[in-house]
């Protein structure tokens, strides 16, 4: 049976991961239960020229914040985003993100009454059941609390591993702190 450890967190590829898709990445884990985990990786941002060729299909006007979401149904695209919105199709992940897929979210941000804060992921990532948890045993990922600010402001999302290992590592440090006391 899965520990169910990793949903709702951060999970943060360590040194060891050295392939190009999960190299330095950081994905947030929104499902994580005996059938698997399901997850979207936040700070592989989509080259430009691409985004824009993409954003030409179904009207996205905001090739900058197009990221790939992970190596699994990449033609799929849908929109994390702040609670702010909701739809029908809306699906909450947690009390700050929602994601939601169709037409009717791009027409909306492109009119100005979406969500205040958004990104447009192509893609997502995928473990089957125990996989995540072998994984991490191995030390090819780490694992954070959410951070809302990670998600949401400014910081480049492309420097945004350094970041991630960097809360990661202080995180661990002071629970073994804690523990010692």
């Amino acid at each position: 049976m899965t520990n169910n450890t990793a949903g709702g967190k951060l999970l943060i590829a360590t040194p060891k991961i050295t392939n190009s898709v999960f190299n330095k990445s950081v994905v947030y884990i929104h499902t994580d239960d005996d059938t698997g985990s399901i997850g979207v990786m936040l700070n592989k941002r989509m080259d430009y020229d691409m985004a824009v060729a993409w954003g030409k299909q179904i009207g996205w006007e905001h090739p900058n914040a197009v990221f790939q979401g992970g190596p699994v149904e990449r033609q799929l695209g849908y929109v994390i985003h702040s609670t702010d919105y909701a739809r029908d199709t809306s699906v909450q992940l947690n009390s700050v993100l929602s994601y939601t897929g169709g037409r009717y979210i791009v027409d909306d941000i492109n009119r100005g009454i979406g969500p205040n804060q958004f990104v447009l992921l192509t893609g997502y990532c995928q473990w089957q059941p125990y996989q995540l948890d072998t994984e991490l045993a191995l030390g090819w990922w780490t694992l954070a609390d959410f951070d809302e600010e990670f998600f949401f402001q400014g910081l480049d999302r492309d420097a945004g591993w350094e970041h991630a290992i960097n809360v990661a590592a202080e995180n661990k440090a002071a629970s073994i702190l804690d523990m010692a006391y």
